[in-house]
């Protein structure tokens, strides 16, 4: 019996991210800080024998959790509509990470180590110097375009 094929209009969603030190490889363990994460209080927590359950996804954290854990096994290159698979990534480069889409919502941070604090969004005080509208080729395509915009907010 074979398996299903997944439907060809299936959402995927690949993190786009950027490796600041060190390797990225597949297989790697890391944890996902969520951008409120405080190392010192994940610190604390840990001397005081609070154990952080690192098998939970975005929507089982409660309030005041803001790690996961997750094993990347999908690495990719991005280079225009296409997208090369890599076994690993060397620190500079720019990349998309599959398999994320449990652990993040908008923005986050990968770390081997717990005491790493989260990067946070840029806060642009500038204003837009440029306006750009877009439109699907197909108008049946205009739902695709709306829900991928919306993720892009």
């Amino acid at each position: 019996v074979n398996p299903p094929a997944p439907p060809d209009d299936e959402d995927v969603f690949i993190a786009f991210a950027r490796v600041f030190s060190g390797r990225l490889r597949k297989g790697t363990s890391v944890y996902v800080l969520g951008p409120k994460h405080d190392p010192a209080v994940a610190l604390q927590k840990m001397k005081q024998g609070e154990e952080i359950d690192l098998n939970l996804t975005l929507k089982d954290l409660k309030a005041g959790q803001h790690i996961t854990r997750v094993t990347v096994n999908e690495l990719y290159l991005m280079m225009g509509r296409e997208l090369e698979t890599l076994e690993e990534v060397p620190a500079g480069n720019v990349l998309g990470i599959g398999g994320l889409e449990d652990h993040v919502l908008k923005t986050a941070t990968l770390s081997t180590e717990l005491a790493c604090p989260a990067f946070r969004e840029l806060q642009l005080l500038a204003v837009p110097i440029l306006r750009v509208a877009v439109e699907p080729t197909r108008p049946a395509d205009l739902l695709a375009l709306v829900r991928g915009l919306r993720l892009l907010n």
